[in-house]
């Protein structure tokens, strides 16, 4: 299925997701080709989900926020079992969702900060607050299980780690701008 008939797909029926047929193209599908003997872990839709990332990143719209969670979603599946490896999808669809604002998104995103080590040195704080930072915490402060992350954003808090999120905006979308 052709990238832009994909997000066309999830785009006209949002907020909802699209239909199954749609999302077997970016769905998380794990498989072990026949011919590799180290029994490496590969996801046959990471492409196609790289270039939904990519082209989303492109022209995000308001009305992709449902899809691009599912998006994260898969990227979080992969993580799991990719044990260790950090892929720059996962940093993409996090950013997708830091532009989208969404305080809701922060325990997903958390989420996938946590998946394994290299995602949580690697995938920035910063993508957690697309709703801003007390918008963020008062939302946090009102879910069961967010106990880490509060503690976790506090501590960057006072680190400084939020203080300049200007530049650390114009940094993020540099590192995606030529895709």
């Amino acid at each position: 299925m052709d990238i832009h008939a994909i997000i066309n797909a999830a785009r006209a029926v949002a907020p909802e997701l699209p239909d199954p047929p749609v999302l077997q193209a970016v769905v998380y599908s794990l498989y072990t080709p026949t011919d590799d003997s180290d029994g490496d872990i590969f996801d046959q839709n990471e492409e196609t989900r790289e270039q939904v990332c990519i082209v989303l990143n492109q022209a995000l719209l308001p009305q992709d926020h449902t899809f691009a969670r599912y998006l994260l979603e898969q990227e979080i599946a992969l993580h799991r079992a990719a044990d260790d490896s950090l892929f720059d999808n996962l940093k993409r669809c996090a950013y997708l969702l830091y532009r989208l604002g969404h305080v809701e998104d922060s325990q997903l995103l958390w989420e996938a900060k946590n998946v394994h080590f290299d995602a949580y040195a690697g995938l920035d704080i910063q993508l957690l607050i697309g709703a801003g930072f007390d918008a963020t915490m008062a939302y946090l402060k009102e879910q069961p299980d967010s106990a880490q992350a509060i503690e976790y954003l506090e501590a960057c808090q006072r680190a400084g780690d939020f203080e300049d999120m200007e530049s650390y905006e114009r940094f993020i979308a540099t590192y995606f701008r030529d895709e």
